[in-house]
């Protein structure tokens, strides 16, 4: 069996309670429609993108979901509240891995099977995403892959758990309530991410 999976064991010591409250102070902001948005063409799965000038911004999807919005927020605002993800950043530059970027995202329903959506020619070697459950309301939340052949792999939204997941497969969520995630994004092969994980398990603690 191919791995499309994997738990990776790692400890985040951080106060997310600042982080979810203001990221719900910037969701605010986007239903009462303060920031500046436009359509982000990149993505075959069209999202909306709400602007936080040069700090980054929140990716806001309904086409994968039931119904209610995926938001995803990145950038260096975000990372104010993470100091660590400055240090982690540069091990990752100086690693053989192909880093992307760090995200905080929050859905309240299901996702749908997709397979994640790139620009023509990128992640050409393999892309997948280590996800830290930082908060799920619902204990039988899961998170699945189907590989080619039709078999399926998955997770349980267990917070304070990290997996890695493949994400050139296709994959989704089983879920219904407030499902938190702080999610790290690599254009390397799961495999080639999963080894080099597990050789450097005192990263996140440095």
């Amino acid at each position: 069996m191919i791995h499309q999976i994997s738990n990776i064991d790692i400890f985040v010591r951080q106060d997310w309670s600042r982080v979810s409250q203001t990221f719900q102070h910037i969701i605010n902001k986007i239903d009462r429609r303060e920031l500046d948005e436009k359509a982000y063409i990149e993505n075959a799965y069209g999202s909306t993108f709400y602007s936080l000038g040069n700090h980054g911004g929140v990716f806001e999807n309904f086409n994968l979901t039931d119904g209610s919005p995926w938001n995803t927020w990145t950038g260096d605002f975000l990372e104010t509240f993470l100091p660590w993800c400055k240090n982690l950043r540069n091990v990752f530059e100086s690693s053989p891995l192909d880093f992307v970027g760090f995200s905080f995202g929050r859905h309240i329903d299901n996702v749908k099977s997709h397979i994640d959506g790139k620009k023509s020619g990128e992640a050409s070697q393999g892309h997948c995403n280590l996800n830290y459950l930082v908060f799920c309301e619902n204990p039988n939340s899961y998170t699945y892959t189907i590989s080619p052949n039709g078999e399926e792999q998955r997770y349980y939204s267990q917070s304070g758990t990290a997996w890695l997941l493949a994400t050139d497969v296709l994959h989704g969520v089983k879920n219904q309530g407030i499902r938190d995630v702080f999610q790290l994004k690599f254009f390397s092969p799961f495999e080639t991410v999963k080894d080099w994980l597990e050789d450097h398990p005192d990263i996140f603690s440095a």
